[in-house]
């Protein structure tokens, strides 16, 4: 007994699927059941529904389907499943045993009747799906793989076209292919591909294609950069799966101030896969997207500029992962833009490789500390007075402390109540006596740069 079972979309394959165990999901399938309820699920696909099913005379199981009017012949132990013939209608909805060992095939979309001969035809042909190279490509050799017996032929015939359906926009069928080990394609550069196969046999005698092979160039396409991330100064990330001493991605390891990874925090997800991330003083992190049309192997160049500078200098050649450390403390300070040339050179011979870049954003590079001026630090009526300023030539003063005789830093805020310049005075007043104690300061500006200082009171002068 079988039972036919219309479902959603499914995964499964047309012609020479075998036997599948379990439930899958899909446009349909077909199912045994026994006599004491097992049930085996002997056909399926990814592309037909099933409308009908009937058995043939040697009780081969013939599986009537849509939308693309095709018959089945499932067969064996386990089930082999065979495309036997496809009708010009969009689906096949009833299969008829007629009195000559025949098959009545009714369809609709339109509404047909055939009849399905039980003797072999002299001749066949069966035309492929249009096959889809995804972009303009040029095609190579085409061969198949199957057996020819004495007397029969095989010929194969292939034409080419830029839209989905074959229409008269395409070309016409090309002179056969006979060569099975295969024959160049003599179909123009196109984006769709379709063959068609015609079989002849002989007394008995049928030839046998199981598959056929073509292939393709595609027309090369740019790649390009998507987008350009600029990590704050000093993040860093570790190699992923890294033993022994940490080692930082993108960063160089043959440079002579090569530096260890620091905190265990973890990063965000990205390209490629990073390790934990850490802080070391002095590096800039550069990470990219690029794409390639043609799933390209791709190489990067990385180049910078000064802001008002009007030349690229090279930074690295030839990177092959989208990630780069800079030690920046090589150039001076500033502002700067990076350049990120993208070619698929590692796929492509010479002469035939396409490039992309893309800019960053500007970026500041600041190694330098503040600059800590005391203008006085005075002893009157049990409390102390320290005025100082904090400058920096780069970047805005972000935090300044201080501490007495180096215990515990305590927080001061400017004049203006905010730090946030790249000048700032401070007035610190303090209510504890700093006899013999040394006042020590110090201000850190937005790069992460620390500098400190230290003044000891004097009293004031009495009248």
């Amino acid at each position: 007994m079988s039972v036919v079972e219309p479902a959603g979309p499914i995964g499964g394959g047309l012609g020479g699927a075998t036997r599948e165990s379990g439930r899958a999901s899909g446009k349909g399938a077909v199912y045994r059941i026994q006599t004491d309820g097992a049930w085996d699920q002997v056909w399926t696909s990814a592309e037909d529904s099933p409308y009908d099913v009937a058995l043939d005379e040697t009780g081969a199981l013939l599986v009537a389907t849509g939308s693309k009017g095709k018959v089945y012949r499932v067969a064996g132990n386990p089930a082999q499943t065979t495309l036997l013939a496809r009708a010009s209608a969009q689906q096949v909805t009833t299969i008829i045993a007629d009195r000559d060992r025949g098959l009545l095939l009714a369809t609709a979309n339109p509404a047909k009747v055939f009849r399905l001969s039980a003797r072999p035809a002299a001749t066949g042909s069966y035309e492929s799906e249009v096959r889809d190279a995804e972009s303009l490509a040029t095609w190579g050799a085409i061969g198949w793989r199957g057996t020819t017996p004495a007397g029969t032929d095989v010929r194969l015939f292939t034409r080419s076209g830029n839209t989905q359906a074959a229409d008269d926009t395409w070309s016409p069928w090309s002179a056969a292919y006979r060569n099975p080990d295969g024959e160049q394609v003599t179909s123009p550069k196109a984006r769709y591909l379709q063959w068609k196969v015609e079989l002849s046999g002989a007394e008995g005698r049928s030839p046998v294609v199981t598959s056929v092979t073509a292939a393709y160039l595609q027309r090369n396409r740019r790649p390009e950069i998507a987008t350009i991330t600029i990590h704050p100064p000093g993040v860093v990330f570790q190699k992923p799966f890294s033993t022994g001493e940490a080692e930082i991605a993108g960063f160089d390891a043959g440079a002579p101030d090569r530096r260890p990874g620091a905190s265990a925090s973890q990063p965000g997800s990205g390209a490629p896969p990073l390790g934990r991330r850490g802080y070391q003083k002095g590096l800039q992190t550069f990470l990219w997207k690029a794409q390639d049309p043609n799933d390209d192997d791709l190489s990067y160049d990385v180049l910078y500029r000064r802001e008002g500078e009007t030349t690229w200098k090279m930074l690295k050649r030839t990177l092959t992962d989208p990630l780069f450390v800079w030690d920046t403390t090589s150039v001076p300070n500033g502002t700067y833009v990076v350049k990120i040339v993208v070619s698929d050179a590692p796929a492509n011979p010479p002469g035939a490789a396409l490039m992309a870049e893309r800019e960053s954003s500007t970026f500041d590079i600041d190694n330098s500390p503040p600059t800590i001026n005391v203008l006085g630090a005075t002893r009157t009526n049990g409390h102390t007075v320290v005025r100082f300023t904090v400058r920096d030539a780069d970047s805005a003063v972000q935090r300044v402390e201080y501490s007495l005789d180096a215990d515990r830093w305590r927080p001061i805020y400017p004049k203006d109540g905010i730090a946030d310049s790249r000048l700032e005075e401070f007035e610190l007043t303090i209510e504890t006596d700093t006899a013999n104690k040394a006042i020590i300061l110090r201000a850190v500006d937005g790069m992460n740069n620390v500098a400190t200082g230290r003044t000891e009171p004097t009293d004031a002068p009495t009248r």
